[in-house]
């Protein structure tokens, strides 16, 4: 009757074994996430406007603490594909997460923030943010790219310090 290895009987060659695979699956999941440069988004006047999709590092960080503060919030999204738009309708249907991505988007791009504000004004819109300019779609868009910049140049770094 053969038993398995505990922790303290796992051979130090199996432990990095199984941590390299753990880096190999998050290396392939970052590895299919493309971060494009510029992204087009449109406002709720159909106007377009090509936005880059790379931020200076006090933006970030001002994203990165607006993300914190909802880090907590239970999404209970389900990600099958046949729910896909269940999936979009509960995350529009979650106030702080919308919040949270307007902010992301007032923080990232606020000179056109205020440009479609001025717009929004002339036309007689109420607006106060974001949220008020831009479709959830387009916001997302020009949003997560911000992120998955951020994800894979992390991943690399921490690669080549334990590389290194």
């Amino acid at each position: 009757m053969t038993t398995e290895p505990t922790q303290e009987q796992t051979p130090p060659n199996v432990a990095n074994e199984t941590l390299e695979q753990a880096t190999d699956t998050i290396k392939a999941l970052f590895s299919t996430l493309v971060a494009m440069d510029r992204v087009e988004i449109t406002d709720i006047f159909g106007d377009k406007y090509d936005v880059s999709t790379s931020v200076s590092a006090r933006r970030q960080i001002k994203i990165l603490n607006l993300l914190e503060k909802v880090k907590d919030i239970d999404l209970n999204l389900d990600l099958q594909s046949e729910n896909f738009i269940a999936m979009l309708l509960s995350l529009a249907n979650n106030e702080p997460i919308l919040n949270m991505l307007g902010e992301c988007f007032d923080v990232a791009y606020p000179t056109l923030v205020e440009q479609v504000t001025e717009k929004a004004q002339v036309a007689g819109e109420e607006c106060a943010d974001a949220l008020d300019l831009f479709p959830i779609e387009e916001i997302v868009s020009a949003i997560a790219p911000l992120f998955i910049r951020l994800a894979k140049k992390t991943m690399g770094a921490f690669q080549k310090v334990a590389q290194g």
